[in-house]
């Protein structure tokens, strides 16, 4: 009952973290790890098969992408008055887009209705420290039977000054 009343605000059942580094080949530049990916996918679908009212949060991390960019230009805490920071923004979103493009293709090819999320379009993170997500997304997904992914990112700081 408990896990009903629940639900029906939208807060998910499950939220799974999957590491970056157990979904790409973390020492190789953008390489995904298909096998792998294949299984998560499988244990996905199945759970929704047998609980097709579950609601469920997918969260992976970046692992061989977007790491290499954002080490390269200095992206972690850097600022933004520095071009060769903002250019690295930019390159560290298109690769962990990448990535989370692929995990979300594999999902809705297996007849999972999985949407991506990018953190920078929700979550602010405060000067001195996050101040936390916007929440009415991930609910009203959840409330309308998708399975959000959100991945690993780069945010901005509140005042848009640093990452």
């Amino acid at each position: 009952m408990a896990e009903q009343e629940q639900s029906s605000f939208g807060c998910p059942d499950c939220v799974v973290k999957l590491g970056g580094a157990a979904i790409t080949r973390k020492d190789a530049f953008e390489t995904l790890d298909e096998i792998t990916l294949g299984k998560v996918v499988e244990h996905v679908r199945r759970l929704r098969k047998e609980k097709p009212k579950y609601k469920l949060i997918l969260i992976h991390g970046a692992g061989s992408f977007g790491h290499f960019q954002a080490k390269k230009h200095g992206v972690q805490g850097g600022d933004l008055k520095d071009q060769a920071v903002v250019s690295g923004f930019a390159q560290t979103r298109v690769s962990v887009t990448k990535l989370n493009h692929a995990v979300v293709e594999a999902l809705v090819q297996q007849g999972i209705p999985a949407v991506s999320i990018s953190p920078l379009s929700f979550y602010s993170n405060g000067s001195d420290g996050v101040d936390g997500p916007r929440t009415e997304l991930v609910k009203g997904l959840l409330e309308n039977g998708f399975v959000p992914v959100i991945h690993g990112d780069a945010v901005l700081q509140s005042g848009s000054k640093s990452m």
